[in-house]
């Protein structure tokens, strides 16, 4: 492939079905034949912390004919789950760019060449088909009640920020579809679907398990700010995801910083026959900074931190146990479920009570209550 760009597109239909296309994958036509030369792909990948369902279209140049007629949906169809998987990146550094459903696919002849079209977007299924009427009590844990709708509505759970670690304040009904029962539960958080994966951000909240670098050298333009925002296009960035942390070094100092990733957009064609475009282009987050004032006193050195308290699990152990335990109240364990929510994340539930699922030999933090 030119430039050593590949893809992996996985497709999984409603009836179980699954399609893979590679290009570093051999693959047949129905006479049994390989078929010759890399298939030829163009996307267009948009995903923000808007709220909005993030989108993805994808041409695939001349698939064979019984996967064109296999890729066929009908747009006004919502109730069948067709889920799709797009991997790409360099030298087979394959990272996960879009995971979706499709909306809707077509194959169209244009000239000597056919195209397959997938119009896809990331949580639509389950907006669609969710709904829950619920009511939430006054000091009830807020992430406790999220993840039995979260699961029901066959979504994971991914990163919430510390303002969804408490008790509602209030008691409430809860009614509507996924999103709106995760927007009337944390208020005052974008709430969004990144991935199949429900996530919440309050104000200041980042994801910081990565921190993703752009240098002058890779910017192909000059930074764009505007109000509280700026613009950053680099060629195919396939690792960026949102709300992490992208650090710039451009040619003008005064942009220069780390910022949070808010949205962005992928533009790609991968090819074997020809170059093809290859852009990313990031919005961040970036906020009128303050005059830093100038620290000229001595300043003692700080205070290490206590280190938390940890358990590890054994077996027969469950979070009521656990919580049972160390706070004599194994009500008390959505604490434990709040402070672990990184581990937790996407665990099966306990049929009994709704809570994620613990394994031996997993370390849990264990927070002293206030």
């Amino acid at each position: 492939m030119k430039f050593n760009r590949g893809y992996n597109l996985l497709i999984k239909t409603h009836r179980g079905q699954l399609i893979e296309i590679d290009p570093e994958i051999k693959s047949f036509d129905a006479n049994g034949k390989v078929s010759t030369g890399p298939l030829t792909i163009h996307f267009v990948v948009t995903r923000d912390t808007s709220g909005t369902p993030n989108g993805c279209k994808i041409e695939i140049y001349n698939l064979g004919l019984d996967n064109r007629n296999r890729l066929h949906k009908d747009k006004f169809n919502v109730t069948e789950y067709w889920q799709v998987i797009l991997s790409a990146g360099y030298d087979r550094q394959l990272h996960q760019v879009f995971k979706g459903d499709i909306r809707e696919a077509w194959s169209e002849k244009t000239g000597t060449e056919w195209i397959t079209h997938l119009d896809c977007y990331d949580g639509r299924y389950a907006i669609h088909n969710s709904y829950f009427s619920q009511s939430i009590n006054k000091n009830q844990n807020i992430l406790q009640a999220l993840f039995g709708m979260i699961k029901e509505a066959g979504l994971n759970i991914g990163f919430f920020g510390d303002a969804a670690k408490t008790q509602s304040t209030r008691g409430q009904v809860i009614e509507g579809n996924i999103t709106d029962a995760a927007n009337q539960t944390l208020e005052g958080m974008d709430v969004y679907i990144n991935n199949e994966e429900l996530n919440a951000l309050g104000p200041g909240d980042v994801i910081k398990d990565v921190v993703y670098k752009l240098d002058s050298d890779q910017l192909l333009k000059t930074p764009q700010k505007r109000d509280m925002k700026m613009e950053l296009e680099t060629l195919f960035y396939p690792e960026i995801d949102l709300g992490r942390i992208v650090e710039v070094r451009s040619s003008i100092p005064q942009y220069d910083g780390q910022y949070m990733v808010i949205g962005f957009e992928h533009d790609v064609t991968i090819s074997g026959a020809e170059a093809g475009t290859a852009i990313t282009k990031i919005t961040v987050l970036a906020p009128q900074r303050k005059p830093v004032a100038t620290v000229t006193q001595d300043i003692p050195p700080a205070t290490p931190p206590t280190p938390p308290r940890t358990h590890k699990v054994v077996p027969g152990e469950t979070l009521r146990k656990i919580a049972d335990h160390y706070y004599k109240d194994e009500k008390k364990y959505p604490v434990i479920i709040a402070a672990n929510i990184k581990l937790l994340q996407g665990r099966p539930l306990h049929p009994d009570d709704g809570s994620p699922i613990i394994y031996p030999g997993d370390i849990l933090i264990i927070p002293e209550l206030e």
